[in-house]
């Protein structure tokens, strides 16, 4: 069981990961990185704890699919999700917190934004 809090990063963007692992060590938070949600969802565990930065728009699974496969296994309080997204239209946003996100982050975005 992993007891240390953490934040996991899904992006398919390389350059986007990178940032965001580099933003989220720099405030001293722990994070793991993956490419897909497919490769996200097949190593996560419920035993770990921490919170879900999670682009909407992927190849493959998108993030509201892959949110809800997550929600289907796991209760809503065990993982806050936050979805990152370049959408700003409403729909998009409502589609997100339908399936159960926490709140969400438009692309681009500056570090403050992560520290409100």
């Amino acid at each position: 069981m992993n007891l240390e809090p953490r934040v996991y990063v899904v992006e398919d963007d390389a350059f986007t990961r990178s940032l965001l692992e580099e933003i989220l060590g720099a405030a001293g938070l722990k994070s793991e990185c993956y490419a897909s949600a497919e490769e996200f969802l097949a190593a996560y565990s419920p035993d770990n704890s921490g919170c879900l930065l999670l682009d909407m728009m992927m190849p493959g699974m998108d993030g509201p699919s892959a949110l809800d496969a997550l929600r289907a296994e796991e209760p809503a309080r065990a993982v806050p999700v936050i979805f990152l997204t370049a959408k700003d239209q409403v729909r998009s946003l409502v589609d997100g917190f339908g399936v159960g996100a926490n709140d969400y982050l438009t692309k681009p975005y500056c570090h403050e934004e992560f520290f409100c």
